[in-house]
């Protein structure tokens, strides 16, 4: 579908002969302009040669008066103003002749069309759905907190689990200044380039990461392999005897995958990040792949 592309047309018979009516009252208007020029030339004329007579002496006052009334009466512009009349009635019949038309705002897919043959139509309902995916635009509500740290132009991770696992990249495409009444959360639109491998649907739920603080030179290690127990957060790393130890863990920024250990481990200590939820201090451990921390 091609902007400007009919989608429906609507029964436009009425209207034909709305503007027939309105060309000819254009037309009727033009003749009755024409036809009080030349009442107005003759009344020029006349009033030119009563004041001649009247230099002259020979007319009265009032009769002077009579053909200045005359003339003026013929110099209002009513003509004209009838002939601009009627020219916006055949502009407004014309228009809604044009209407009947109902063409494709933008380039795009039919997805869905509302109406059936010799159904009546409303200017409040819809006629048909049209979709462009070439771009799309995600709107998240985002604290009063963290509105500060966002700013437009920004890239971010745009995860749609209906299409996968891996992460798209969007960019902050604005950033509202005022607050939403009823939610009292600011409004951020964000601009998702939809490529082809992708196949984004509109309508799809999307969850955004948005990056409100960074740390670099930080130790990380895989969300997985942080556990909660009694209240605290603890990891099971591989001490000397190949044995799980747990161990306390404070834990700071993360990122949806990796989190922040601002204490309680080394560098270089070996983390148990699969698996940690069946073993305990007393597992002998078999290793199959491991990792150190980061």
């Amino acid at each position: 579908m091609q902007q400007g592309q009919v989608l429906v047309s609507l029964d436009s018979s009425m209207l034909d002969t709305a503007v027939q009516q309105a060309e000819a009252g254009v037309a009727s208007a033009r003749a009755a302009q024409a036809a009080n020029e030349v009442q107005r030339q003759t009344a020029l004329a006349n009033y030119n040669r009563m004041l001649e007579l009247h230099n002259a002496a020979a007319v009265s006052d009032q009769a002077l008066e009579a053909a200045k009334a005359q003339y003026d009466a013929l110099n209002t512009g009513a003509a004209e103003a009838g002939v601009a009349q009627a020219q916006a009635g055949l502009s407004m019949a014309w228009q809604s002749l044009s209407d009947c038309e109902i063409t494709s705002p933008m380039n795009g897919i039919v997805g869905r069309v509302d109406v059936s043959v010799g159904e009546t139509t409303s200017p409040q309902n819809p006629v048909a759905v049209i979709n462009n995916t070439a771009d799309l635009e995600i709107e998240v509500k985002v604290s009063e907190t963290d509105i500060s740290s966002i700013q437009a132009g920004t890239a971010v991770k745009v995860q749609i689990n209906a299409i996968g696992a891996e992460p798209l990249t969007g960019t902050i495409k604005g950033v509202a200044s005022v607050a939403d009444p009823v939610t009292r959360t600011y409004p951020v639109k964000i601009s998702l380039p939809n490529i082809a491998a992708a196949q984004v649907k509109s309508g799809m739920f999307a969850e955004v990461l948005l990056g409100t603080q960074r740390r670099a030179g930080v130790m990380g290690i895989p969300m997985a392999a942080v556990l909660p127990k009694s209240g605290e957060s603890i990891v099971y790393v591989v001490n000397e005897e190949n044995r799980a130890q747990a161990v306390i863990v404070q834990t700071g920024l993360n990122d949806g995958k990796y989190t922040e250990i601002t204490s309680g481990l080394q560098l270089g200590q070996t983390v148990i990040t699969k698996g940690n939820t069946l073993i305990n201090e007393s597992s002998v451990l078999n290793f199959t792949d491991g990792g150190t921390a980061q």
